[in-house]
């Protein structure tokens, strides 16, 4: 794969994941909905997948998480406490897919097991973030046991939906690395994938001037 088309999906990865928390947030907020954190968490597990197998050199998922900051960035205003979230995320997906191993991450039951820990990791890494760096207004800064309370609310209904997340991701990202990264179908593929890729990325970005 050429550099330019990694860098493609990166962009059309974070802007994706971008656009989803900008305007998941809202629909959320409309809703009524308590506890948004392990619903967008699943949402950013397929896209953190799924981009993962397909760029699979280590780290790739970080330039991903700052696009999606650069994003909601420029959608609202930067929130250290939301930057931190997708930062972590994006490092917990790339670090754990590592861990696995890209030859175990092909199990059903692998990934069952890894999409629990993940969340968990994820969601206690981020209240050690917020009780000690940010101090976010609204959260119960204790110190450990607030981000122990943080992970037992928020990271246990986010471990249970990640494993659908995850699969969802794996699917996904199988499909779209046979048909993209083939050799067989290279040119062809990546020819329609940049010109539509670049379309949906202008499309998303425009969305920052609908709010």
């Amino acid at each position: 794969m050429k550099v330019l088309d990694k860098i493609l999906i990166i962009f059309l990865a974070g802007s994706t994941w971008g656009v989803l928390e900008l305007f998941g947030w809202d629909a959320l907020r409309a809703l009524n909905v308590d506890r948004k954190s392990y619903i967008l968490f699943t949402v950013a597990l397929i896209i953190l997948v799924a981009t993962k197998l397909i760029l699979r050199f280590p780290g790739s998922l970080i330039p991903v998480a700052l696009i999606t900051i650069v994003f909601k960035a420029l959608g609202v205003k930067f929130f250290l406490c939301q930057s931190g979230a997708v930062l972590i995320d994006a490092a917990v997906v790339d670090i754990g897919y590592h861990i696995v191993k890209q030859e175990n991450f092909k199990r059903l039951s692998i990934r069952t097991l890894a999409a629990p820990v993940m969340a968990i990791v994820a969601f206690f890494s981020f209240g050690i973030f917020r009780e000690f760096i940010t101090h976010a207004e609204g959260f119960i800064t204790t110190g450990f046991p607030g981000a122990f309370s943080y992970t037992i609310n928020s990271g246990l209904p986010a471990a249970l939906l990640s494993i659908i997340g995850i699969n969802i991701g794996y699917l996904f990202g199988i499909y779209a690395g046979d048909k993209l990264v083939s050799k067989k179908t290279e040119g062809r593929a990546f020819g329609l994938f940049q010109t539509v890729g670049m379309m949906v990325i202008l499309l998303i970005w425009a969305t920052l001037f609908l709010r």
